[in-house]
C-alpha cells in the first residue's frame, strides 16, 4: 500500500512538472501498435483525453509544411531504430499554430525496435522571443548599416568588432581594413590623450555617455574633425561588454566657426583703427575750430552796434557752433566704441540750454514757414543733475530733425517733470 502511494505521488509530481513545462510524454508499442500519451499532451494537442489514438491521427496535428518532416523521422524512428530531436509546428482550428520540441527515442533488442517513447514540449513562447530578437536584431543592422553617421561597436580592448558603410566613406577604408583595428589608429595623435580620459570614464562608470569632438585622420591623410557620441553596453552583472559610437562629421562647421570668428577679430581691428582715426581726426579739425569759434565770438559781441555785419556774424556763428558740434558728435562716437565714453553729473539750467537751441533753429523754422515754441512748465526747477554737452547735442537733434521732415505747421518742444518718492 505504501509503495502504490508513493508511485501514486510521483506520478503527481511528474504530471505538475509536465504542466510547468509544458513537456507532454508518449510511448508508442510497435507490435501492438498501441500509443499512450500524457495528460500535458492531450493538453498541448487540444483534444479529449478520452479520444482513441492513432498513429496517422497524431500525425494529422502538425502543421501542413512539418508534416513530411515530423513523418519522416517518426518511421524513421520505428523502422531503423533513429532517434530524433527537430523543432516543428502543430495546426489547429481557425489557423492557430505552436511551436513544439519533438523528441523520439527507440528501446531495442538487437537491431529490432521494441519500444519507442518520447516526449512534445510547447517551445511556442521561446520561438515567439526567438522571432522578436530576430527582428529586433534585423530592425538594428537595418539602422545600423544605413544610418547616414559612423557607428562602430569597439570591444574592451579598443578594437572595432563592426563599422558602418557611413563610417568607411567617412574614412576612406573598407569594412575589412577596420574591423579588428584599434579605433585610436584614426584619432589625431593630439587628440589621443584626451580619448583616453574620457573612455576610461565610462568604463570605471563615471559617466553614462561621452560627447566630444576631435580629429580623424583618412586613410589618403587629410584631416578632418568629427563629433563621437560614445556610450558602453554592460552585462546583466554591470560589467562592461563593448562600446557604442556615432561619429559625426562637422568639419564644415568648425571651418565657418574659425571663418566667423576670423572675420570678427578682423573687424574688431577694423573698428578699433576706425575709432582711432575718428579720435584722431576730431581732436585735429576741434584744434583750429576751436580758435574759429572763439574769434567768431569776438567778432559777434563787437559788432552789436553794425547790424548789417552782426547779421552776417551770426550766420557765421551759428555754422561754426553747428560745425563744431558734428566734430563732438564724431569725437562722441569714437568714444562709445572704445567704451570711454564719459558723462558728467553737473548742475543743468535747461531753460538757457532750451534757449539756445531755439535761437539756433529759429532761422530753419522762419526759412520753412513754421511755427518754433519752447514750453517749459512751471514744476521743472531751475536747476537739473545732468550733462550739458549730452543734453544739448540730444535737443539739437531732436529739433533739427523736427524741423527738416516738417513741411508745414509748427514744431514745439516741451519739457515737463516728474516727481517719484526719491527724485524729481
Amino acid at each position: 500500500q505504501s509503495a502504490l502511494m508513493n508511485l501514486q505521488a510521483n506520478q503527481d509530481l511528474l504530471n505538475r512538472a509536465g504542466h510547468v513545462a509544458k513537456l507532454g510524454a508518449w510511448e508508442f508499442n510497435p507490435k501492438s501498435g498501441k500509443y499512450f500519451w500524457s495528460s500535458e499532451l492531450y493538453q498541448i494537442l487540444e483534444i479529449d483525453p478520452d479520444s482513441e489514438i492513432k498513429a496517422e491521427s497524431g500525425l494529422d496535428y502538425y502543421h501542413p509544411d512539418d508534416r513530411n518532416k515530423a513523418e519522416e523521422a517518426f518511421v524513421a524512428l520505428v523502422e531503423k531504430g533513429e532517434k530524433y530531436d527537430i523543432d516543428v509546428r502543430l495546426h489547429y482550428e481557425h489557423g492557430r499554430t505552436k511551436w513544439v520540441r519533438s523528441i523520439g527515442l527507440p528501446v531495442l533488442r538487437g537491431d529490432e525496435v521494441i519500444f519507442c517513447y518520447g516526449m512534445i514540449q510547447d517551445i511556442t513562447e521561446m520561438k515567439d522571443r526567438e522571432r522578436e530578437l530576430h527582428e529586433s536584431m534585423s530592425l538594428f543592422n537595418q539602422a545600423f548599416m544605413n544610418a547616414p553617421l559612423g557607428i562602430t561597436l569597439i570591444g574592451m580592448d579598443g578594437l572595432w568588432l563592426k563599422v558602418n558603410p557611413a563610417l568607411c566613406s567617412l574614412t576612406g577604408y573598407t569594412e575589412e581594413e577596420l574591423v579588428g583595428r584599434h579605433f585610436m589608429d584614426l584619432v589625431h595623435p593630439d587628440d589621443i590623450p584626451e580619448d583616453k580620459v574620457a573612455f576610461n570614464q565610462i568604463i570605471e562608470g563615471k559617466a553614462e555617455t561621452i560627447e566630444r569632438e576631435k580629429r580623424y585622420i583618412k586613410k589618403n591623410g587629410d584631416i578632418f574633425w568629427v563629433k563621437m557620441n560614445a556610450s558602453v553596453v554592460r552585462d546583466k552583472s554591470g560589467n562592461p561588454r563593448y562600446f557604442i559610437t556615432q561619429v559625426f562629421d562637422v568639419t564644415d562647421r568648425r571651418n565657418y566657426e574659425l571663418q566667423i570668428l576670423k572675420t570678427s577679430e578682423e573687424a574688431r581691428k577694423a573698428a578699433k583703427a576706425k575709432s582711432e582715426f575718428l579720435a584722431q581726426m576730431s581732436h585735429e579739425i576741434r584744434t583750429p575750430m576751436n580758435a574759429v569759434v572763439g574769434i567768431t565770438n569776438l567778432l559777434y559781441e563787437e559788432t552789436r552796434n553794425q547790424p548789417e555785419m552782426h547779421e552776417k556774424i551770426e550766420v557765421l556763428k551759428f555754422g561754426a557752433d553747428n560745425l563744431l558740434s558734428i566734430v563732438n558728435d564724431i569725437l562722441d562716437v569714437s568714444k562709445i566704441e572704445q567704451g570711454s565714453l564719459k558723462i558728467d553729473m553737473l548742475n543743468v539750467d535747461i531753460r538757457e540750454i532750451l534757449k539756445g537751441v531755439k535761437g539756433i533753429y529759429a532761422q530753419r523754422a522762419d526759412e520753412k514757414q513754421l511755427d518754433f515754441n519752447v514750453h517749459i512748465g512751471e514744476d521743472v526747477p531751475m536747476l537739473l543733475k545732468g550733462d550739458p554737452q549730452r543734453i544739448t547735442q540730444i535737443l539739437n537733434n531732436l529739433v533739427s530733425n523736427a524741423i527738416k521732415y516738417t513741411n508745414k505747421g509748427k514744431v514745439d518742444v516741451y519739457v515737463q517733470g516728474e516727481r517719484n518718492k526719491e527724485n524729481f
